[in-house]
């Protein structure tokens, strides 16, 4: 490793270790191994381990290296200060992570990683495919990407859903680490933690070289867990950033702990039935648009048999999405289950995203100038700086403007003139306080008159509820722009509404705006009611 002088890395590696004797040595190897025209620092952040570790590290420290460090716990600590401490004596400008039973395998992985970072200045994160080896080092995978597809730019939504990134892989701008929130401590996962982290400040990228050999062993944190241990401590780790997490990401956390819940049960049901008959398990196959407009009553449900889990696969026109693994009830599945079910797992955002890019971001215009390149739509400015290269454009526009546009095609307008009132005066004095005012977010909203203390307000995205606010009137007045923000508030509950609405399945591959999709979808409903 040569370039800068020690005393300023442009990369600081942290290198996680316990218990990892007959691993570290390697894993300190392949760093040591990097070739960079940069410096580069390797912080051991050892855990106290029981077996040999400690002395391994301290034979590499003994050698003299002005480029290893070494912290090590008084007592096992098991917590996430383990890398924080670690995050906090890091100086480079980039920080790369390594578990003491991981290696690297190219030794250009770093200058790649600093390469790629350095040409998107909107990727806080970037990572890379790896093998998978076991204990003895054979290959039990090739690539990861395999069985942990990761989009060639990802953003918190992605992210939220599931981890895929493998543990060697990724390299972090060290400004994205710097103030870490405080559920960051109170989290078990720490690797997957510091990538949410890292996306609140950016996308992230991928990069397809397998650059590391990723180790899965009985010893390994995860994968040496009883599948029950893994659900519960799923559970757990979306739970708590469900209540603590970022204000615009907990309803998708509730989301995926819905969806955890889901799978827990189903793979109940399918340890009860494993050997058992061929009617344990039943397959269907189901387009998005045969869940859209459909009833709740049970006519359109799904005629299971003698079958303990249902496994369905989910297509949108002719992409195929994935599939859900369900329990039905009474030998029935019904559509309105299979709708809630994709609707908060990944593949309702995926749909949701593919239907976003056909309606909203086709009619999207760029110009450039000295400043980098700005986007545009309906003549409006969404937002400017974004690189030259289109698909790294793309993806900083879904960064910065995104979500705010996708928002502003489900939530309707200030209404210019509408009036509603509450609190009526009767015969008996005013209506009492705890009737609800009914407000569908995708209409323009009203102006409240509402001579109250405060009105409850229940807000629906057409037939689907979000969420019931109470407000305190201003000077008899609940504005309409105040009714609109708290619909902004909403946040991913809206997107989900939205997919149980049908705006997805609805003319695949049509590109009307999601509004009128919205109408498309009660029109159906009212003419199957018919």
């Amino acid at each position: 490793m040569t370039g800068q002088t020690q005393s300023e890395p442009l990369v600081s590696v942290v290198l996680q270790t316990y218990n990892h004797e007959a691993y570290v040595a390697g894993a300190i190897d392949s760093v040591l191994m990097q070739e960079a025209s940069f410096g580069i620092e390797l912080i051991v952040t050892e855990d106290r381990s029981t077996d040999g570790t400690w002395a391994v590290v301290e034979s590499y420290l003994s050698r003299g290296d002005p480029r290893i460090r070494a912290l090590r716990s008084d007592t096992n600590l098991n917590s996430a200060e383990v890398t924080t401490r670690a995050l906090r004596a890091a100086r480079g400008t980039f920080i790369a992570y390594l578990d003491g039973d991981d290696h690297w395998t190219d030794p250009r992985k770093l200058a790649k990683q600093v390469a790629y970072l350095r040409d998107d200045p909107f990727c806080s994160m970037c990572y890379h495919d790896v093998v998978v080896i076991d204990h003895d080092a054979q290959v039990i995978q090739p690539s990861f990407r395999a069985t942990h597809p990761a989009p060639p730019i990802a953003s918190h939504r992605e992210m939220i859903r599931e981890n895929f990134v493998a543990g060697p892989s990724p390299m972090y701008r060290a400004s994205a680490l710097r103030a870490l929130p405080e559920w960051f401590d109170a989290l078990e996962f720490g690797d997957w933690a510091l990538y949410l982290c890292a996306a609140m400040h950016g996308h992230l990228g991928y990069l397809p070289d397998p650059m590391a050999a990723y180790r899965v062993h009985a010893g390994g944190y995860w994968s040496g867990k009883a599948r029950d241990d893994q659900f519960a401590r799923l559970l757990r780790f979306h739970s708590l950033l469900a209540e603590r997490g970022p204000e615009a990401w907990r309803a998708a956390f509730r989301a995926t702990c819905a969806g955890i819940e889901a799978q827990q049960r189903a793979a109940a049901a399918g340890a009860q039935v494993r050997g058992g008959a061929d009617g344990d398990v039943a397959e269907r196959e189901l387009d998005v648009s045969e869940l859209a407009g459909r009833q709740d009553d049970g006519t359109a449900a799904i005629e299971t048999g003698s079958a303990k889990v249902v496994r369905v696969g989910i297509r949108l026109g002719d992409r195929r999405l994935g599939t859900l693994d369900l329990v039905p009830e009474n030998g029935r599945l019904s559509q309105d289950a299979i709708a809630r079910a994709f609707a908060g797992s990944s593949m309702g955002w995926e749909a949701l995203l593919l239907l976003f890019d056909q309606t909203v971001m086709s009619q999207v215009l760029y110009s450039s100038d000295d400043s980098g390149w700005t986007a545009w739509r309906s003549g409006a400015a969404l937002a400017g700086g974004l690189p030259e290269a289109p698909a790294e454009r793309r993806a900083a526009l879904y960064e910065k403007a995104g979500w705010s546009i996708l928002l502003a095609e489900l939530i309707g307008a200030v209404s210019a003139g509408e009036v509603r009132t509450v609190g009526l005066m009767t015969a008996q004095g005013l209506t009492q306080q705890g009737e609800i005012l009914h407000i569908d977010v995708a209409q323009p909203f009203p102006r409240v008159l509402a001579p109250l203390p405060s009105v409850r307000i229940a807000l629906a995205l057409g037939g689907q509820s979000l969420n019931e606010v109470s407000l305190e009137p201003v000077a008899g007045v609940i504005s309409a722009e105040r009714l609109r923000d708290e619909a902004h508030k909403m946040d991913y509950a809206l997107a989900r509404a939205a997919i149980l609405e049908g705006v997805v399945g609805f003319a695949a591959g049509d590109p009307r705006p999601l509004r009128d999709r919205l109408k498309i979808g009660r029109r159906e409903r009212d003419r199957v009611e018919v």
